[in-house]
């Protein structure tokens, strides 16, 4: 069973995923941490890679609402508790997750204001053509990632400085 200790609560699905992950080795387990960012980069979070600060991630994503609030009052971060990594592993996922979370608001922002004409025409061309580039910079930030996965799996032992270093030209 498990208890709070010294008022830390575990989390118990981080305990799982760590017991999971015993038999495997370092380079094993920095690899599946790596799919947990390539995930969140594109804005799925999953279980080491969480959105911290009370975000409805689904109601922008899904529905487009309001992606502002995405920027004001979340981040996509490492879990708290999960010893998984390294320090400095973990300093560097923290680096890049929050593209995600970017990706998720932009994403939100296009589908509200992308193709919204009404019968009258009056949607705010501005507006749209924002939209538009938005949707063009996402396709091609879509096909780096894909790229950046397709290398990662030939060579599985690329550093998440690589990763960094990749997603450099988007910070």
């Amino acid at each position: 069973m498990l208890s709070a200790h010294n008022n830390n609560i575990f989390d118990f699905d981080c305990i799982l995923y760590y017991i999971a992950l015993l038999a495997l080795d370092t380079l094993e387990m920095l690899s599946i941490a790596v799919q947990d960012l390539l995930l969140a980069l594109l804005g799925f979070i999953g279980d080491l890679i969480i959105a911290d600060g009370g975000c409805d991630i689904e109601d922008v994503a899904l529905n487009g609402n309001d992606p502002c609030k995405l920027f004001q009052s979340c981040i996509f971060r490492i879990k708290d508790g999960c010893t998984l990594l390294t320090e400095a592993e973990r300093d560097q996922i923290n680096k890049i997750a929050p593209l995600g979370r970017y990706y998720l608001c932009f994403q939100g922002y296009s589908r509200i204001y992308y193709m919204q004409w009404d019968c009258k025409g009056s949607v705010q061309l501005y507006k749209l053509a924002i939209a538009g580039a938005i949707e063009d910079l996402m396709q091609e930030y879509v096909d780096d990632i894909g790229d950046l996965e397709t290398e990662l799996h030939e060579d599985p032992s690329l550093p998440l400085s690589y990763i960094l270093q990749r997603t450099q030209k988007v910070f």
